[in-house]
């Protein structure tokens, strides 16, 4: 596990000094993030959740939510194409 300055936590896999495999961020605002890594990005399957209870549940990419569902506090989902 490691805490960075910013007070986000990590647990998971490293490689070298880099976030790769599967990996737990959890963010300083009480966003979390569960799913792959690749050199310190986002990659792969994942689940987004932030602070306020809304996911996102698919692939990712650079960091990026590219594919997947949007599911919102009340549980209604958009599937993202």
């Amino acid at each position: 596990m490691m805490k960075f300055p910013n007070g986000d936590i990590y647990n998971g896999d490293w490689y070298g000094a880099e976030k790769t495999g599967v990996g737990f961020m959890q963010f300083s605002n009480g966003d979390m993030y569960q799913g792959r890594w690749v050199s310190d990005k986002m990659e792969g399957k994942g689940r987004y959740t932030w602070a306020s209870g809304e996911e996102f549940l698919g692939e990712f990419f650079g960091n990026q939510m590219i594919t997947g569902v949007f599911v919102n506090k009340e549980g209604m989902y958009v599937e993202i194409k």
